[in-house]
């Protein structure tokens, strides 16, 4: 699968002349890399969910007539089922974490990570039948948070159980804790980053070649000294959700003898170079 991640790169200079270079990342599941990235990042965040019990709702082959149109008619399906069992009298709170496994024929069935008030199996097994036609349902007390992580990181592994452009994992919107709404403006951070249509390899060999000292790291980010290297912590990483008001495009750096630059981006930025990229 073809993919432009770390085809683009930021970069930023600190007032003492240290420049910074990071690669910019797809965050696609089909990408090799941010696939592990991803998995990692998630698997992290379920280890302090501090989550109740662990539901398994599986599906009926003969309500549909094909396993895509069986993932779209169960994810609606569940929509429905929360509303319903939020519903439930005693019932003070439901939050969960979804994922879909996908069986040898295909046919899906989901896993999800509850927080939730103790519901009696026979109450989510009837209204999913109801749904679904799909009465077989499993539900189990979460005693060691690690073993169930353990279990999600399992199908998180594998290939991708959704069909295409559909999320393969999915969470309530307080699953990881409750929303905090700030009134309060966050100043965008004070470097200024710079977006630039070349890879971090690249735009290190470009300012090695101005003279500068490189220092690379191993999470594929370079620094940059002004004479000797001093000796610094590694570069400050930035948040890309504080750094719209900072980004500036900057036109692709002229190649230098030993390297080129890379070729047409990802089609997101293949605009003019006046534009600016949103950050969601």
């Amino acid at each position: 699968m073809a993919t432009y991640c770390g085809a683009w790169s930021l970069t930023s200079e600190d007032p003492d002349g240290v420049r910074h270079v990071i690669p910019l990342r797809c965050r696609s599941w089909g990408c090799p890399t941010c696939a592990r990235l991803n998995r990692r990042r998630i698997l992290r965040r379920l280890e302090g969910a501090d989550a109740t019990s662990f539901l398994t709702l599986t599906c009926n082959p003969m309500r549909w007539p094909n396993p895509d149109a069986a993932f779209h008619g169960m994810s609606h399906a569940l929509d429905t089922l929360v509303k319903r069992l939020r519903r439930l009298p005693g019932v003070t709170h439901f939050e969960y974490f979804l994922v879909w496994e996908r069986t040898r024929r295909g046919w899906p069935h989901c896993h999800l990570l509850l927080r939730a008030s103790l519901i009696p199996v026979a109450l989510i097994s009837n209204a999913w039948d109801e749904l679904t036609s799909a009465p077989i349902v499993d539900i189990r007390r979460v005693h060691d948070p690690r073993e169930v992580v353990a279990y999600i990181a399992k199908y998180l592994a594998k290939d991708p159980a959704a069909p295409p452009r559909c999320k393969r994992f999915r969470c309530s919107r307080a699953f990881f804790g409750p929303i905090i709404h700030s009134s309060e403006h966050q100043p965008a951070s004070r470097s200024h980053w710079t977006l630039v249509r070349a890879t971090p390899k690249e735009v290190a060999l470009s300012w090695q070649h101005e003279g500068l000292t490189l220092q690379p790291h191993s999470d594929g980010t370079y620094q940059a000294f002004p004479g000797g290297h001093p000796g610094v912590p590694p570069y400050p990483s930035p948040s890309l959700n504080a750094l719209t008001p900072a980004l500036a495009i900057q036109a692709p750096l002229p190649p230098c003898p030993s390297q080129s630059p890379s070729g047409s981006g990802p089609s997101s930025y293949s605009s003019a170079a006046s534009a600016t990229p949103s950050t969601t």
